[in-house]
């Protein structure tokens, strides 16, 4: 599998070198080690110990074009060789002064902002580097929209066909300190080939607005963000044909100064993830915590080494719902080096 793509990348490096106005290339290299202790009610405590390797080339084809190709290759610290896992990264982007988009294989990194917890989970981060889909955005000054299809697993005899849609608006004007924004998803979980008669349909939306702050400028910080949202889950299993109803609400504060960052989550209401226990992560991208009524979670960091292609950051995660508590230690370094843009920017956002 590991030559068939290589093979595949040289193939393209080859077509289309001959067109291309400008050659880019870019490695990133992301080891973490996570270490979780606690209850395993809502997560199985373990440790999580992994080491990626990120290689990309692309072609620009004309201003705001390119195509890119690469890999993804995971390997499990602990396990030689065994245990590794390598996808293809391959895409087509364009990137405008105001509308932006991009089709095929291509890393969540494209997105202006990473989704909340209650619509990504860690697992997901660490080991779907790519969204396997389609994205548009719409960008200008601190306002923007974007919406992508994550085409998550095809129909076999004995996997499910399943994808996601998921869009986030945000509007802030100028130099203004408030925001106002909202995040909209789709998880949907079809049949295998041939399913069995009680096999059934299952689709979860999930809608959560909110207003917010920036209130840097008013205190001694680098960075204070409030946020609140309302948020609400509606599922329907074809199996019944009811549509559940699951409302609640989020209060995120983020605060930042000279390396250090505090980020406190608190849901509370109904459950967002009502059916868990029957279909999980295969219908579910958010943190398993959401199955519960209340979750609070706590994430206290620091920067280490903050440069512009070095980032060594030491976090402590506190996880909490009723009856339960799981305690998370993390240490990750990411490196970044190349002539890549998508590089360049994550390289920048470490070094802030």
């Amino acid at each position: 599998m590991t030559s068939r793509l290589l093979t595949a990348i040289l193939t393209l490096a080859v077509a289309f070198v001959a067109t291309a106005q400008r050659f880019d290339w870019s490695i990133s290299l992301n080891t973490v080690f996570d270490n979780r202790e606690g209850d395993r009610q809502n997560i199985a405590p373990e440790t999580v110990f992994f080491t990626k390797l990120t290689p990309e080339i692309g072609f620009s084809l004309g201003k705001g074009d390119r195509v890119a190709g690469g890999i993804v290759w995971i390997q499990p610290i602990g396990y030689d060789w065994n245990g590794n896992n390598v996808r293809p990264t391959i895409y087509y982007h364009h990137k405008g002064s105001h509308l932006s988009g991009a089709l095929g294989l291509f890393p969540r990194t494209l997105l202006a902002e990473e989704m909340p917890s209650f619509m990504w989970c860690d697992s997901l981060v660490y080991f779907q580097d790519n969204i396997r889909g389609a994205l548009l955005q719409w960008h200008a000054g601190r306002s923007f929209a974007e919406a992508y299809l994550d085409w998550r697993q095809r129909q076999t005899e004995s996997k499910r066909e399943s994808f996601s849609i998921v869009a986030h608006a945000r509007w802030q004007h100028g130099s203004r300190q408030w925001m106002a924004g909202a995040y909209v998803s789709m998880n949907h979980l079809a049949l295998t080939k041939n399913a069995p008669t009680d096999m059934h349909i299952v689709d979860n939306f999930l809608a959560a607005p909110y207003i917010g702050a920036d209130l840097a400028a008013l205190v001694p910080f680098d960075r204070l963000r409030i946020r609140l949202g309302f948020a609400a889950t509606i599922e329907r299993n074809r199996a019944d044909r009811i549509w559940k109803t699951q409302p609640g609400a989020w209060l995120e504060v983020l605060a930042a100064w000279k390396g250090f960052e505090i980020k406190n989550m608190t849901y509370a209401g109904a459950r967002l993830q009502p059916s868990y226990g029957l279909f999980g992560a295969m219908l579910y991208q958010g943190e398993p915590f959401y199955k519960q009524r209340f979750y609070n979670r706590t994430d206290i960091s620091y920067g280490i080494i903050r440069r512009r292609s070095v980032d060594l950051r030491a976090e402590l995660n506190f996880n909490i719902t009723p009856g339960s508590f799981i305690f998370y230690q993390k240490l990750s370094l990411r490196i970044f080096f190349g002539n890549s843009h998508d590089i360049k920017r994550k390289s920048q956002e470490s070094s802030e």
